[in-house]
């Protein structure tokens, strides 16, 4: 297992709210596809990492520990380092096995 402390570098990503709830919605959904976009480039890289959602940032407390200002809405906590070892691949099922193609 990797634990946080085995990662050094940390990302807080947050999504700056506008005040239109339909905007806001569009721009958090996005600022998480952007961060799944960070861990898929770290990983073709070699690195090791994970996503987080420590409850703390989720405060105001914590949320302006990290710098976030009061129009930002916490989004992830990145986790970015050297990869220890390479994990062995999980046997798996033929996709056919499971998906079904519509005509």
């Amino acid at each position: 297992d990797v634990c946080s402390s085995d990662l050094p570098t940390l990302i807080v990503a947050s999504a700056r709210l506008t005040g239109d709830a339909h905007q806001n919605h569009e721009d958090l959904l996005a600022t998480a596809c952007a961060c799944y976009a960070v861990l898929l480039a770290a990983h073709a890289r070699g690195l090791a990492s994970f996503w987080q959602t420590p409850r703390i940032l989720q405060s105001a407390e914590g949320q302006a520990a990290v710098g976030m200002g009061a129009d930002e809405a916490f989004v992830a906590l990145l986790h970015l380092g050297p990869a220890v070892e390479q994990p062995t691949a999980k046997p798996r099922q033929a996709a056919a096995r499971y998906v079904e193609f519509l005509d």
